[in-house]
């Protein structure tokens, strides 16, 4: 007897597609004002090189958190479902020039209009569905698998290894589709056109279109690790197809790519709450915001639903602008890749992958001018050296604290004419709260014990210890801190840095669980009561996808672990 899968809801609210109509609006609009200072860009800099560290060190037990490095990524994954723009600098909202003032809320409100629809609906992986331009469509269509539509396109990785340090391709996937597609492979299909392709991507140089990502959000092309996690939702995706195929679950390509698109976002919600912000958040927190159904987020909400495009969800700026930017603290100068990097089998250190590399190896890097049609093969991603809170140092995360990989203070940027300040990402996220008013986070503790929700604050000691300490003082930032930095050092100071402290744990978990609670085709929609798990979702391996590791089993992106033999059992007597 085939599963009783159930099909996926037709969406209630059909995404308005790319066309920046969403909305950003403020938490705490009625928060004091932000007061405009003639020499907030010297202080802020001043604070922003405080947080960079001084050197890159591969084992600093002090920046060992105990959450797992796929997290880092994972959040950036999230981030690119949901917002787009905030980083955009439209006249009034230009962080890279002298003379940088607060913006008024009303006017913050107005003129930064998210290009995403707020919803945890994968649109990133997917495209954004109805409503887009013909050239939107025709590439959204060109995203799906042209020799079986139900699935989703990847691209073939380029052959280069031969063995030899650094050119060792790991064992897994066992088939070459380990890229994400690219805009190259469907103009050779006919898919798209030479001019569609130039049209959607906007760019002339024919190596570097044709090395373009092809897929729902370029962001996510933007380094490796982010770029093959999306290949990795691919695969979900894929391995769906096949599980519902054999179960006979449904008929025809669409209708079985809906549904396998319906239990891979199901499969996603999940992993976010359940995963994610259990990892990342303080777990008593994201409880408590579970159970009483993201009052903070609903209330947001209902104040602003009638001004919400249909099929969309508001996003609030405290999270967007700084709260959810503190995984920039748990970024690493450098990473135990794969087995071409970190410690051969024979104990021989080997050279991590650098910061530099991540970059360098993706549509936008430096593949074309490596002369590479695709991602070479010694390149793909070794996932299980992402995925465990244990292991040799340098795999997990660091810690979320008000420290930054010294990477982090020069970022690579190929636009011509950046200022170095904009390379510099502490002191891009400081200026930018700034410039969009955003509330400090004394103020936005005093709203929300106004609200009932007390959380006790840190003390200015607090707030200006360690490193950073001269440059809060001077800057005045222990009485009235940027949220940004309140939250890294918040879960410096109150989590040691292995997850976010109260206030970052509230704010994150009431808005991404609070997208979840008020979006009626959601998880938590589904079943009795939301009572919905990935058990009831297809099963590509014979087991719920419940974890990182299940998933890139099913994806066919990491050995199973093989099963401990059966204890022997006492023979039996009469």
């Amino acid at each position: 007897m085939r599963p009783a899968y159930p099909l996926p809801n037709p969406d209630p609210q059909p995404s308005p597609g790319l066309e920046p109509r969403e909305v950003f609006r403020f938490y705490f609009r009625n928060a004091p004002e932000v007061a405009a200072d003639p020499e907030i860009e010297g202080r802020i800099l001043a604070l922003a090189d405080a947080m960079a560290e001084a050197s890159l060190t591969q084992a600093d037990p002090e920046g060992e958190s105990s959450i797992p490095a796929v997290f880092t990524y994972f959040g950036q994954f999230i981030d690119h479902d949901i917002t787009a723009n905030t980083d955009r600098d439209e006249p009034g909202f230009d962080i890279d020039r002298a003379g940088i003032d607060p913006q008024p809320r009303d006017l913050v409100e107005k003129e930064k209009l998210n290009l995403r629809n707020g919803r945890l609906n994968l649109d990133s992986l997917y495209g954004d569905g109805p409503g887009q331009s013909p050239a939107a469509a025709k590439m959204e269509a060109a995203m799906r698998d042209p020799a079986d539509p139900a699935k989703m396109r990847l691209g073939p990785v380029q052959p280069v290894s031969n063995g030899s340090p650094g050119f060792i391709r790991p064992d897994l996937p066992t088939d070459n589709l380990a890229d994400i597609p690219r805009i190259g492979a469907a103009i050779d299909d006919g898919s798209l056109t030479l001019e569609e392709a130039r049209e959607l991507i906007g760019e002339a140089d024919d190596a570097k279109l044709r090395l373009s990502a092809l897929i729902g959000d370029g962001r996510n092309d933007e380094n490796l690790i982010v770029a093959q996690l999306h290949h990795s939702f691919l695969r979900l995706h894929n391995a769906l197809v096949d599980k519902l195929r054999a179960d006979g679950a449904a008929a025809g390509d669409d209708a079985l790519f809906a549904l396998a698109r319906q239990h891979t976002t199901w499969i996603y919600q999940w992993m976010v709450v359940n995963l994610f912000l259990k990892a990342v958040c303080d777990p008593s927190v994201v409880e408590d915001v579970l159970e009483k159904r993201a009052p903070l987020y609903r209330g947001f909400f209902e104040a602003h639903k009638a001004s919400v495009p249909e099929g969309a969800l508001p996003m609030p700026l405290e999270f967007s602008v700084a709260a959810f930017r503190y995984g920039h603290s748990m970024v690493r100068g450098d990473y135990d890749y794969n087995r071409s990097f970190g410690v051969a089998a024979d104990g021989t250190p080997q050279t991590r992958a650098s910061f530099e590399q991540l970059f360098a190896f993706t549509g936008g890097g430096n593949m074309s001018g490596f002369g590479l049609t695709s991602l070479p093969d010694n390149w793909i991603i070794e996932w299980d050296r992402f995925i465990r809170a244990d292991g040799p140092p340098g795999r997990t995360a660091r810690k979320i604290d008000s420290r930054l990989a010294l990477p982090l203070k020069e970022m690579r940027n190929p636009a011509p004419g950046v200022s170095g300040i904009m390379r510099h990402l502490a002191a891009r996220n400081l200026r930018r709260g700034y410039v969009f008013n955003l509330p400090d986070a004394q103020a936005i503790l005093s709203e929300l014990a106004y609200q009932g929700t007390r959380i006790e604050p840190l003390t200015a000691d607090e707030i200006a210890s360690g490193a950073t300490g001269a440059a809060i003082r001077d800057g005045g930032f222990d009485s009235s801190t940027p949220l940004w930095f309140y939250v890294l050092k918040e879960a410096e100071v109150r989590a040691e840095g292995n997850h976010l402290g109260p206030l970052g744990s509230r704010l994150v978990a009431e808005t991404l669980i609070g997208l979840l609670v008020t979006d009626p085709s959601s998880y938590l929609q589904q079943g009795a009561f939301g009572s919905w798990t990935p058990d009831e979702a297809a099963q590509p391996k014979g087991e719920p996808i419940t974890s990182f590791a299940a998933m890139l089993v099913a994806c066919g992106l990491l050995a199973p672990v093989p099963a401990a033999p059966a204890a022997p059992q006492p023979a039996a007597t009469f």
